[in-house]
């Protein structure tokens, strides 16, 4: 019985192992360095179990599920029931977390939660339109560097490598 490491063709006697082939390019058989008997090299990674589920991590789940709240409540702020984020609440000045103010408030009276939530509508602005920029501004560049090509190219790419 050969072992796992053994790289030789199963004889007839032999059952196959229970996997499935990824692609048909998978196993090719070569000659060994005398030339007498075939040897089937494999990759071992174009093989998978059949059996297996892939899992996605806890982690994502919950970091995706976080980042679709805060980008719901950004979105949806001012229809939410939530104290106006400028106004000030004197006699609430420095309070800590109670069921009016959920996150306290500020030094001014201000709600935190309101500010927060209201701030994560320009954070949010502010990203979207940096990446669209860059997207824009580099793209543009490359359709030039590729279209004029030679000493433009050049130029192009040591400004944007610098």
């Amino acid at each position: 019985m050969p072992r796992d490491t053994d790289l030789r063709s199963p004889s007839a006697e032999e059952e196959p192992p229970e996997l499935a082939l990824a692609s048909d390019d998978a196993a090719v058989p070569v000659l060994d360095a005398s030339g007498a008997s075939p040897v089937v090299a494999f990759d071992a990674e174009a093989y998978v179990d059949v059996g297996a589920k892939k899992k996605k991590p806890l982690l994502l789940w919950v970091s995706a599920g976080w980042l679709g709240v805060v980008v719901a409540a950004a979105i949806l702020a001012p229809f939410l029931p939530l104290h106006d984020p400028n106004r000030s609440d004197f006699t609430a000045v420095g309070a800590t977390p109670n069921a009016d103010y959920w996150l306290g408030t500020d030094a001014v009276g201000r709600d935190i939660l309101s500010r927060a939530i209201f701030g994560a509508r320009i954070s949010l602005v502010v990203g979207l339109a940096s990446v669209l920029l860059g997207m824009a501004v580099g793209g543009l560049l490359g359709l030039i560097a590729g279209y004029l090509k030679g000493r433009v190219e050049a130029a192009i790419m040591v400004v944007t490598d610098a």
